[in-house]
C-alpha cells in the first residue's frame, strides 16, 4: 500500500502519524512544498505527483492559512483540485489541521 505525504513545510513533518502508517504496512512517499529557502515567501508553484495513484493520501499542517491565496494560493488552488480528483477515485484523505482546511471544499463539494 502506498500513502502520499503532503508536508507544505519544514517544520510539519508526519511524525508519529506517518510511523503508524508504516507500523500498518505503508510504504510512504513524502512530497514537502515549501522547503526552508522559501519559507519566508511560500508562494511556490508546485510539482504535485498524481494524487490518484497512492491508496491513501494524508496531508499535514503548515504555518499559514489555507484561505490565504495571496500567500499561498500557487500551490493551495492546484493540491485543493488534486484532493478533489483523489476523492472522486475513492482515494481516502486525511488531513492534519491546514491539511484539514483543505478537506472542506472536498466535502462542500458533495
Amino acid at each position: 500500500m502506498e500513502l502520499l505525504v503532503v508536508q507544505h513545510d519544514p517544520i510539519s513533518p508526519p511524525g508519529a502519524i506517518g510511523r503508524r502508517f508504516e507500523d500498518h504496512g505503508y510504504n510512504v512517499t513524502l512530497h514537502e512544498i515549501v522547503g526552508y529557502d522559501n519559507f519566508e515567501t511560500p508562494n511556490v508553484v508546485p510539482d504535485l505527483p498524481s494524487f490518484t495513484q497512492f491508496d491513501a493520501i494524508l496531508t499535514m499542517g503548515a504555518r499559514w492559512s489555507a484561505y490565504d491565496h495571496d500567500t499561498v494560493g500557487n500551490w493551495v488552488v492546484p493540491e485543493i483540485a488534486a484532493l478533489r480528483e483523489a476523492d472522486a477515485a475513492g482515494v481516502p484523505v486525511l488531513g492534519i489541521c491546514f491539511g484539514g482546511q483543505l478537506q472542506q471544499p472536498l466535502t462542500a463539494a458533495r
